[in-house]
């Protein structure tokens, strides 16, 4: 096989461990907390979103996990393949206590997100086909680093890092 022949087949194997880990997110998002949804681009869906997949213009939704995908890496001489997740929040508090308990709705969106976030892996899936087949791989990240909230006029945001990795041990959830 060329090194581009390799090249491309390491980008599918990341880019089906980049479509897991947001499925995982998002099914659990929609099972454990079912009222946490987001209009985007018309549908009403589970708060969980790609930056790359979206037409995202200006700010991202509010109250919405937002994955970026920021970095690629080879661990040491293991050949295991890294990905950094960045996932990005932001609230701008409720209407009703005018914004006062931004602290508080970031404190929730927070502990939503450790919570889908647990147990951190899940069976790895192709979604190139239709329906998605299971790989027989798995897929499985970092505990989540949290960076300080920032504050953007009204909002107040947050950024958590992940790394997402990819194994041919098969194990179950």
């Amino acid at each position: 096989m060329t090194n581009e022949g390799k090249e491309n087949l390491e980008g599918m194997k990341m880019q089906t461990a980049k479509d897991t880990f947001y499925a995982a997110l998002r099914d659990r998002m929609a099972a454990q907390f079912p009222g946490r949804t987001a209009a985007i681009r018309g549908l009403v869906r589970p708060a969980v979103m790609v930056e790359e997949n979206e037409l995202v213009t200006g700010d991202s939704p509010l109250e919405t996990f937002v994955l970026r995908w920021t970095g690629r890496s080879v661990e040491g001489s293991s050949d295991v393949e890294m990905l950094t997740c960045e996932i990005r929040y932001a609230t701008e508090g409720s209407q009703e206590l005018a914004g006062v308990d931004r602290g508080r709705r970031l404190s929730e969106l927070d502990a939503e997100l450790t919570q889908v976030l647990e147990p951190r892996v899940t069976a790895e899936k192709n979604f190139a086909i239709s329906p998605p087949e299971v790989t027989g791989a798995n897929v499985f990240w970092s505990e989540p680093a949290f960076e300080d909230s920032a504050t953007d006029a009204d909002r107040l945001e947050r950024v958590v890092k992940v790394s997402v990795m990819s194994s041919s041990a098969a194990v179950e959830e």
